[in-house]
């Protein structure tokens, strides 16, 4: 199942237009410093059963971090995280898997990044 669900969306993610390089999970990738990237996690959550044919609903969270270089201003990756937003926002169902709502999550830097989540609520109904 999850392998399911994170395929729907890495492809959904790939198809978007003018995609900057992307640090896949479990993948060697070394950014390059001048420019802006996207970092892929799954984040699921507890499922739950809803029939007794053990059919199970499973939500979870398709986070794609926006990392701009430092000391570029926030701007380059505020406007890429709203192209990752739309890109989600307004889908309703990719696949099997139902978009339930697209977020931004507070900015976060270090010494090189510049990093602005953004969180894609997915749902998904397994038949058990």
């Amino acid at each position: 199942m999850l392998r399911y669900v994170a395929s729907q969306l890495d492809q959904h993610l790939a198809s978007m237009a003018d995609l900057p390089d992307v640090a896949w999970p479990n993948v060697e990738f070394t950014p390059d410093t001048t420019k802006v990237h996207l970092q892929v996690s799954y984040l699921p959550a507890d499922g739950a059963l809803y029939n007794m044919e053990y059919a199970q609903e499973t939500p979870g969270i398709y986070q794609v971090s926006v990392a701009a270089p430092v000391g570029s201003g926030p701007g380059t990756a505020q406007e890429e995280a709203d192209k990752v937003k739309g890109h989600f926002a307004g889908q309703g169902k990719i696949g099997d898997v139902f978009i339930e709502a697209v977020n931004y999550g507070p900015a976060q830097f270090d010494d090189v990044w510049y990093i602005i989540p953004v969180s894609i609520n997915w749902r998904y109904f397994s038949n058990g």
